[in-house]
């Protein structure tokens, strides 16, 4: 198989990481993934991602199949190198062709029961991903062809007294099917560890472990906060409607979240699509802000949508930020962020901030007067080598729905946030760190002796 010039263009973020490059960028093409998920709803952010990342062919059941038919037609849409079969109870276990391996998606039981079955029934068991979830938690993890499945892995409880629980639900599944795409695509590629224990995830308290779901509540640090009383109150502003943008607004609003603002500028482009699962082929040109309207007002017609299509400068900066009660950074522009960082401390509006690079990616909230600011971590612009930056394309998307669910627990009031800290993940190694940030006493904006008095 040789790449033709727009599946070059395509996947050019993939392409130019020189641990995938063209060849591996083929052998994801050439791959074969069934997916079993008990709900395709909660799935959604599986199927788009492991989809836009070109993993070419796609056998799907589900238990319940509420909306697949959207999700698949937009998918095709998205990336029409992908060929999709929807499969029968009869023959989940029927392989028609070679798989590179399996994805169990859902709730405890569905999981464990799936397991079971796929492992009593399939003479050659590939290797097996699987994710399970629940309100603002999860676990994800790898069998291989030589293991055996351990009931007790899944076994421990999740939390039962989380607060937003719908919410909470939407997220979790979420980072689970980013991160289900991350680690199906490690496997093809044979890039990066896998994960030889499951990786517990627990949203609400910022916790991530391999040695179980911790169900003791971690002390709030968010007792300043609670902006909002309900969610349908909030207005929320992202600023970027690209990777970050794309997944951090999906899980607003199908969280429920009131108003969201979109900014962006930009116009859709063929090399966005790997990663930027809100647009489409057929809206190539398309201005990004209105085609992720057109895909949010699908997904919750009850959410008001407001748009910008300009640029984020020192003119607008105050008009557009003061009118919301919290705003994500979804940026590649590292001057615009500290433009944003500056004008939502002097407007006293919290930010939820993350960034993506090749394989790594990292998150933080920043709660003017409270916490450390972007300059306390960055206090200088770094100098990028220019031209595109390689990304694989789940990546964003773990990243961006951290995002949200740091914006929805700030705005609530609810658990505990990357105040005075920041999250660091490394896909390859499948691990996330935190580290303790604390202000900069000399930091120019929030220091001591500031010499930044007005950023607009």
């Amino acid at each position: 198989m040789v790449l033709s010039e727009q599946q070059h263009q395509r996947y050019l973020r993939h392409i130019i990481i020189p641990e995938i490059g063209d060849l591996g960028q083929k052998k994801l093409l050439d791959s074969s993934v069934s997916i079993i998920g008990e709900n395709s709803s909660d799935a959604e952010a599986l199927l788009l991602y492991i989809a836009a990342s070109g993993i070419g062919r796609l056998s799907l059941h589900f238990k319940y199949d509420y909306k697949l038919e959207t999700i698949i037609n937009h998918i095709k849409d998205l990336n029409p190198d992908i060929h999709i079969e929807v499969t029968n109870s009869h023959k989940v276990l029927v392989r028609d062709h070679p798989l590179s391996c399996r994805i169990v998606f859902g709730k405890r039981d569905f999981v464990n029961e799936t397991i079971k079955l796929v492992s009593e029934k399939a003479f050659d068991l590939e290797p097996l991903i699987f994710a399970t979830y629940s309100s603002w938690q999860g676990i994800v993890g790898f069998i291989d062809t030589t293991g055996s499945f351990d009931e007790r892995i899944i076994s421990s409880p999740f939390s039962n007294d989380s607060e937003l629980t719908k919410p909470g639900e939407v997220i979790a599944s979420c980072v689970l099917g980013a991160l289900c795409s991350i680690e199906a695509i490690k496997f093809i590629l044979n890039i990066g560890k896998p994960l030889k224990k499951p990786l517990y995830i627990d949203l609400l308290n910022m916790r991530f472990s391999d040695s179980g779901i911790c169900t003791d509540n971690a002390s709030n640090n968010n007792t300043d906060l609670g902006l909002v009383k309900n969610l349908k109150d909030a207005r929320v502003l992202i600023i970027g409607a690209g990777g970050l943008g794309s997944s951090s607004s999906y899980a607003l609003v199908k969280s429920g979240i009131g108003v969201l603002g979109i900014l962006d500028r930009d116009f859709i482009e063929l090399s966005n699509l790997n990663r930027q699962v809100l647009h489409s082929t057929s809206r190539i040109a398309m201005p990004k802000v209105k085609s992720a309207e057109i895909f949010l007002k699908n997904l919750n017609p009850e959410v008001e949508i407001v748009t910008y299509k300009e640029i984020f400068s020192k003119e607008n900066a105050e008009s557009i930020v003061k009118g919301y009660d919290m705003v994500v950074a979804a940026l590649d522009n590292l001057e615009t962020r500290y433009l944003l960082n500056d004008t939502c401390y002097f407007l006293n509006k919290p930010l939820a901030e993350a960034g993506v690079m090749r394989f790594d990616g990292l998150g933080m909230t920043i709660i003017p007067k409270v916490s450390h600011c972007y300059r306390c971590v960055f206090p200088e612009v770094y100098q990028g080598p220019g031209g595109p930056i390689g990304i694989l394309g789940p990546l964003p998307g773990v990243m961006g729905f951290i995002e949200a669910a740091e914006t929805i627990k700030t705005l609530t009031g609810i658990g505990k946030t990357l105040k005075n800290n920041i999250l660091l993940y490394n896909s390859l190694d499948a691990e996330f760190r935190l580290a303790k940030i604390l202000k900069n006493p000399e930091c120019p904006l929030c220091g001591n002796s500031p010499t930044i008095n007005k950023p607009f």
